[in-house]
């Protein structure tokens, strides 16, 4: 785009086109116009503030959904199969062990939403302790899952907090004397393994490790090391749908050279934006 072509219409064209055609509706002549994307309609005018800003979002998510849905049909899968949500890999783990991973992909779906894209859902569990079914929380918003609550119902009562950070949370009254003797002592924590402190079937299948226990207001709080990351493994087929520099927990999300790129186009188009009114 030379200098002379540089106006915010053809500013907001260059930035379209990261994006299929049929995807948006661009509406208006000169440097009037509106464009609707994702069932939002953003105005380019003299009270555009946010204009570009908005467009950018936009294409970024819109970008997002077209790459998982490139992904799952390169993988011949039907459906929002798991791998395409990211999250702690200890939620991963438990999903398996627990077997709601079906459960949660039955709430899973598909959207361009800026502020879900590319993959939205979320699963109320009630506890059924009968079955074996413990209560969980889990909520999906942007192709990320983090467990608001999930009810660990054992021989110690506890909850878990599964985001950024691994929590798991055990009331004063159900304290067990390990948890006692590891508050005494922090030292020893180091590079222990949460089945030496936390008596549970989940716990004992997993080499999880404590990075800390602590007290808190209603108890104690134990954190466990985690890493982000898909929450099922990817098959080969649908990496052939998303380029070589993927980001690896997040495989269908814009390049950081696109966003580079994006973000660019969009503070010259709102520079410009500004010069016309």
């Amino acid at each position: 785009m030379s200098a002379k072509e540089d106006t915010p219409r053809t500013v907001a064209k260059a930035m379209l086109a990261m994006i299929d055609a049929e995807s948006f509706r661009f509406v208006g002549e000169s440097d009037r116009f509106t464009i609707t994307i994702a069932g939002t309609t953003i105005t380019f005018d003299n009270g555009g503030t946010h204009a570009f800003e908005k467009l950018a979002s936009a294409i970024e998510a819109r970008i997002s959904y077209e790459r998982a849905t490139a992904m799952v049909a390169a993988a011949g899968e039907t459906g929002v199969p798991l791998w395409l949500v990211s999250g702690p890999d200890m939620l991963g783990k438990w999903l398996a062990w627990s077997r709601t991973t079906p459960a949660l992909v039955k709430v899973l779906s598909l959207t361009d939403r800026s502020d879900a894209a590319p993959v939205v859902g979320d699963l109320a569990r009630r506890a059924r302790r009968g079955l074996g079914q413990m209560a969980a929380k889990i909520r999906v918003r942007a192709g990320q899952a983090v467990a608001e609550r999930i009810e660990f119902s054992h021989r110690v009562p506890a909850t878990a907090v599964l985001g950024d950070r691994a929590i798991i949370r055990i009331a004063h009254q159900d304290v067990p004397d390990t948890l006692l003797i590891a508050l005494k002592d922090p030292t020893r924590n180091e590079r222990r393994h949460l089945a030496e402190l936390v008596d549970h079937p989940f716990a004992a299948g997993y080499a999880f490790t404590v990075a800390d226990v602590r007290r808190e207001q209603d108890g104690i709080a134990i954190e466990v090391e985690t890493a982000w990351g898909p929450l099922a493994p990817i098959p080969d087929k649908a990496w052939t749908a998303v380029s070589r520099d993927a980001d690896p927990a997040f495989p269908w999300r814009p390049t950081a050279r696109e966003v580079a790129d994006l973000y660019g186009l969009a503070a010259r188009g709102q520079h410009l934006l500004g010069k016309c009114n």
